[in-house]
């Protein structure tokens, strides 16, 4: 590491009294925590500002920080709904709504296409009032 950026690894060793390698092993400890801390703030965000918008027609969402794009899902589009918690969520009273989406073609030729909407504190509301939508907007027969 000292290679790369000596005047950091100056800087470690004159503020910890680190040298040779010791000095870089910590120096390659403090990089690898600040990636990775970055990495957590992102989920983070994710986790807490991203909500999912019930209209009359349709769900919005986005599904990441990093994708600018907003999802529309119409309720005829939904097959089945599930509610699910593992005993994680469970012990925090959180969570998970499943939908299964009929998407007009075979998705993958082998499985559904399912949109999971994770850590929600009232999934069941929620699933109420999907299916409430999705009767309403399937066709009477």
């Amino acid at each position: 590491m000292a290679f790369l950026f000596p005047d950091l690894a100056a800087l470690s060793s004159y503020l910890f009294g680190l040298d040779g390698v010791v000095n870089n092993v910590f120096l390659l400890f403090i990089s690898f925590m600040l990636f990775f801390g970055l990495v957590l703030l992102a989920y983070f965000i994710e986790y807490t500002k991203f909500p999912i918008l019930l209209f009359e027609d349709r769900i919005e969402f986005r599904e990441s920080i990093f994708l600018k794009e907003n999802y529309k899902i119409p309720y005829k589009n939904i097959i089945d709904i599930k509610v699910t918690a593992n005993p994680v969520q469970k012990y925090y009273g959180l969570k998970t709504l499943k939908l299964n989406l009929n998407t007009g073609a075979d998705h993958l030729k082998t499985r559904d296409y399912w949109v999971d909407f994770h850590d929600l504190k009232n999934a069941d509301n929620i699933a109420g009032f999907i299916t409430d939508k999705m009767n309403s907007a399937s066709p009477k027969t």
